[in-house]
């Protein structure tokens, strides 16, 4: 019966929940807790008075139960419940104070001419309270009040601002007995069960010592307006949402490493909490796992909704695609061994380059010129005639052997001068015109209009 009694008086004193047929919603009753020597006045579903007491003595304990005061007595005479003929007046003598509110036959609610009894097992089954306290309380009900006494070891409650806390009391009347699963039952009811470790709950009853522990502020959360089991809980400052809810009401699939304590998603990685086997995340890192944004409502409930866009990778160590600019009027350095560069550095020797398409056009100005002239010359490579790094640079368009393009000759490094290595040419006059003149060739054979190479007297075959 007192199971029974306990499940109820958590849930009317804790959820604000009426007394079954009695409490009226707007009205008064007074929540009585042998096991935590408390009284406590609510006033609908808030808590407006809290009182310590004392109550019965193991050998006569305080009944448990659901009750209504009887009647109320100012300055109430007393008799000894064992000898009929000793009645003691209203005065200092009196145990019951100036104040009597009955209950049950002789069980009442009174004051105290023994302050120092209050907080202990120490009456014939009534409930004590201090001078002051009855009589404030004894004004603020009135007969027909519905009274309720029960024995809970532990109790939940919420706090004003929102946070859980959670008490366990000492055994007097060895009728309850604790383990940390059936706390964390209770503590499950408020969202925070799985924020209190085993180990925790196992010490705390062990001391039984009434003192509160707080575990956070649970919040109803929602995931696309899909309410999930578990509540989302803030504790110093950090709001831990479900992580596995999410991914099910997402259709994700989510890894967890415990080594790294890592929950990965498709969409990426954040750290994760292990709470009694129930994994969560900081809501901070909802954009990253889940791909959503969490919000606060205004009716303090969690939204947890998909953004609108797909967030992107900061892109700060990227290479950039961006090309340099180029000024005008100087050509762009050679990107591959097969691009053409129409310019020549005569300062030092290098292989010339073909491209096998076209090559561009460029207007000669006589600026360009120098002295009147251009110098135009094919570097050579140190150890090659023309001709050869010519033929080491593309793939030949004939299998015959390289010929003289006036005489139809074939060339050897004996027969042909220009063949052999030789020290840049000087300056002579060219003719950027038709090859009408045998005594000179064009520097690249295969193209159409380009630049003739003039051939110095005394190079000249006869």
């Amino acid at each position: 019966m007192w199971k029974k009694l306990l499940a109820t008086a958590v849930g009317v004193a804790l959820w604000g929940g009426a007394l079954p047929g009695e409490a009226l919603a707007d009205g008064e009753r007074v929540l009585i807790n042998v096991a935590s020597h408390s009284l406590a006045l609510y006033r609908g579903d808030d808590k407006i008075r809290l009182y310590p007491i004392a109550t019965g003595k193991i050998s006569t304990p305080t009944p448990t139960g659901y009750y209504k005061i009887l009647s109320k007595d100012v300055n109430p005479t007393w008799t000894d419940p064992t000898d009929h003929e000793n009645v003691i007046p209203s005065g200092p003598y009196n145990p019951l104070g100036y104040r009597w509110m009955q209950i049950k036959g002789n069980y009442g609610i009174h004051g105290t001419n023994n302050p120092s009894s209050i907080g202990k097992h120490v009456s014939n089954g009534c409930i004590r309270m201090n001078e002051s306290d009855v009589e404030a309380l004894f004004d603020l009900v009135s007969v027909g009040t519905p009274v309720e006494i029960t024995y809970n070891r532990i109790v939940v409650e919420k706090t004003a601002d929102g946070n859980i806390a959670y008490y366990i009391y000492p055994d007097a009347y060895r009728r309850q007995p604790l383990d940390a699963a059936g706390v964390r039952k209770w503590l499950d009811g408020f969202g925070v069960g799985n924020f209190a470790s085993n180990e925790d709950i196992e010490a705390k009853i062990a001391a039984s010592d009434g003192e509160p522990t707080y575990l956070g502020k649970p919040y109803k959360a929602k995931v696309n307006s899909a309410t999930l089991k578990n509540k989302a809980v803030q504790v110093n400052g950090i709001t831990y949402l479900p992580a596995q809810e999410v991914a099910l009401a997402l259709k994700l699939d989510l890894k967890w490493s415990e080594e790294a304590a890592t929950l990965t998603s498709p969409y990426g990685k954040a750290k994760g909490y292990d709470k009694n086997d129930i994994l969560y995340f900081a809501s901070e890192d909802a954009p990253t796992l889940f791909h959503l944004k969490a919000t606060l409502n205004r009716d303090n409930e969690y939204d947890l909704t998909t953004l609108k866009s797909i967030p992107t990778t900061p892109t700060t160590n990227q290479p950039s695609t961006v090309k340099p600019p180029v000024e005008p009027g100087i050509p762009k350095e050679p990107q591959g061994a097969d691009t053409l560069n129409p310019t020549v550095d005569t300062t030092k020797p290098t292989p010339p380059n073909f491209d096998v398409t076209a090559p561009p056009q460029e207007t000669v100005t006589p600026q360009d010129r120098g002295e009147g002239a251009p110098e135009t010359t094919i570097a050579r490579d140190e150890s090659m005639g023309g001709a050869e790094a010519a033929s080491a640079q593309r793939k030949p368009t004939s299998t015959e052997p390289d010929k003289d393009l006036t005489t139809n000759k074939e060339k050897t490094a004996a027969t042909d001068p220009e063949l052999t290595p030789k020290p840049p040419t000087v300056k002579t006059p060219s003719v950027t015109a038709v090859n009408t003149d045998p005594t000179r060739r064009l520097s690249r054979p295969h193209e159409r209009g380009a630049v003739l190479e003039t051939i110095p007297e005394a190079n000249r075959e006869g």
